[in-house]
């Protein structure tokens, strides 16, 4: 029997083996945390206060 996928079942079979794994979920035990710095005096103060 032959095989009839369409062109698009075709290029779905290729996507779908080119697609990367997910990656892998962030540790629980590791939070991550951003920070955000309204300008560059809030830097320097942080920066100060880390130092003291």
């Amino acid at each position: 029997m032959r095989n009839l996928l369409s062109a698009l079942e075709k290029c779905l079979a290729r996507l779908i083996a080119a697609t990367p794994p997910a990656p892998a979920p962030a540790a629980a035990d590791r939070p991550e945390i951003d920070l955000v710095y309204p300008d560059n005096a809030a830097q320097d103060r942080l920066d100060g206060s880390l130092r003291e």
